[in-house]
Formats: structure tokens, C-alpha cells, sequence
């Protein structure tokens, strides 16, 4: 029975951990912007290299 709880939160937590924006939080953690309101719009890797940095759009393409 234990593993079966084990197995659910793990579930849960990776649903949320993947469905957490990666572009929106770098944008926030780096350079306190909201990567939505700038450059081209978009929350991809390509709009966090260009406005954020390259390492954060190294981590967001992963």
C-alpha cells in the first residue's frame, strides 16, 4: 500500500512540476521580466535567448 501512495504523489507532483511555464519562471528569476510583454510575445526558448540571456534560454530549451 505504501508504494501505491508513493506512486500517486509522484504522479501529482510531476504533473505539476511539468506543467509549471519554464520561459515565465526564467524570465522572473533572471531578469524580473514578464517574457509575455516582450520581444516577439511568445514563451518560447528562442524570446528568453534573445530578452533574457543564453543560459536561461540553454535551460528552457531543456
Amino acid at each position: 500500500m505504501n508504494s501505491l501512495i508513493m506512486v500517486i504523489i509522484a504522479l501529482i507532483a510531476a504533473y505539476f512540476i511539468g506543467s509549471t511555464p519554464a520561459p515565465y519562471l526564467a524570465g522572473r528569476i533572471f531578469k524580473k521580466i514578464d517574457i509575455r510583454t516582450v520581444g516577439s510575445k511568445n514563451m518560447g526558448s528562442m524570446n528568453v535567448f534573445y530578452n533574457v540571456g543564453f543560459w536561461p534560454g540553454i535551460l528552457v530549451l531543456t
